[in-house]
């Protein structure tokens, strides 16, 4: 640790001895040795950060040791016990930025490894007073062609959101905090937009920072997302108009007059700022309005396919119901035709007799040699005729 305070009071000079270069091997195997407690890594981490700041030589001889490997091992969320101390984590962003970042072989190296993702599953999870060193660490990475490949190839793994969301996301938090947007995501302000943020956030520009490097249009965004991104694309010209703003009320306070040139060209610059965050908040406007009706038609359709199949189904019982009653009205008139021609049929108990051993006997003739049972010729000429008689025994019947 006096090793660490006096290498970081010489990087506060701007100066850097020769000796201090001979301390980066030293410090690499202090770093990869798992049987060392964390402390002693924290610091020999903010002493490679202090070493390498400014100093290309010192970044080579870091990537010489395999140190972009060693230091990407810190940021993996899967590293056990580390996840959960975040120090170790900020003087790992701290050495990335410093011994890193300045040397482009070995940013691409970091990009190549997984070390963009590895830092925004960091950016993930990680507390609020952390974000603004990775989003700047992330910030000067972009640069590079391999990192925004990197960076719009990731999704994370608890919210399966890419990381133009997750920064919008963050930037929402911030900008409803701030009281900056409403809850619909509307600019509350029209002549000074971003006042808010004003000594209140340090996560905004780094933010904006981001966006510069990647762009503003992305098909995958959600149309809340689209209002968010509405107003960070002005925030340059919103901050400017801010300034004029900061000018004027500066030349107030002091009872002077600017010249009329000047003060035309003041009034020009705020009149076109307020001119811009009328058209941003129609913008957003006209956005929210789109998702509302868009919903609105969506639960319309929705609650509208509940009642087609409410009236189907009651067709449906209605239908069940007429065929029932049909059912009931069809049987009803056959039994009373039935009862009707019993009852017009002339009861004759020889003639019946006679059709019973008919039967029996071309049942016999046909089937069998036995004669059949009473069971049945009341099964198949008892029910025809809808009469119960006490049938005799098959014998007597052949015999009649």
């Amino acid at each position: 640790r006096m090793l660490l305070v006096l290498v970081r009071a010489r990087a506060h000079q701007h100066e850097q001895h020769p000796v201090f270069l001979h301390f980066i091997p030293i410090l690499c195997r202090l770093c990869s040795d798992k049987f060392i407690s964390e402390a002693p890594r924290m610091d020999a981490l903010c002493m490679l950060a202090a070493i390498c700041r400014q100093s290309i030589p010192a970044c080579v001889l870091f990537a010489e040791q395999d140190g972009v490997a060693l230091i990407k091992s810190f940021l993996n969320c899967d590293s056990g016990r580390s996840l959960f101390n975040w120090n170790v984590i900020v003087a790992a962003v701290d050495a990335v930025w410093s011994c890193v970042v300045p040397h482009e072989p070995s940013a691409v190296q970091f990009c190549n490894i997984g070390g963009i993702g590895a830092m925004l599953d960091v950016l993930e999870v990680c507390p609020d007073r952390m974000q603004p060193q990775l989003l700047a660490c992330l910030s000067d990475f972009l640069r590079l062609p391999q990192a925004a490949q990197r960076f719009h190839l990731w999704v994370g793994l608890g919210t399966q959101k890419h990381a133009v969301q997750l920064l919008l996301g963050m930037w929402r938090r911030e900008a409803l905090r701030c009281g900056v947007i409403s809850e619909d995501g509307l600019l509350v302000r029209i002549d000074r937009p971003f006042a808010g943020f004003e000594g209140q956030s340090l996560c905004v520009e780094k933010l904006f920072g981001v966006f510069r490097r990647i762009g503003h249009e992305f098909d995958y965004l959600t149309p809340a997302e689209r209002v968010c991104m509405h107003a960070i694309v002005n925030y340059s010209k919103f901050m400017e108009g801010a300034v004029w703003q900061d000018m004027w009320q500066e030349l107030a306070d002091e009872n002077l007059r600017p010249v009329s040139p000047d003060a035309e060209m003041m009034q020009d610059a705020l009149a076109a700022t307020s001119r811009l965050a009328e058209h941003a908040r129609a913008d957003q406007r006209s956005l929210i309005d789109a998702v509302r009706q868009n919903e609105q038609e969506v639960l319309d359709n929705f609650f509208a396919g509940i009642k087609r199949a409410q009236q189907q189904a009651e067709i449906i019982k209605l239908a069940g119901q007429t065929s029932i009653l049909q059912a009931h009205r069809d049987a009803r008139l056959w039994k009373e035709q039935m009862m009707r021609r019993a009852a017009q049929r002339t009861w004759n108990g020889s003639s019946v007799k006679g059709e019973v051993a008919a039967l029996i006997q071309g049942t016999a003739t046909t089937e069998s040699h036995e004669p059949p049972s009473p069971a049945v010729v009341a099964q198949q000429y008892g029910s025809q005729f809808e009469i119960s008689l006490p049938l005799p025994s098959s014998g007597e019947l052949v015999a009649q």
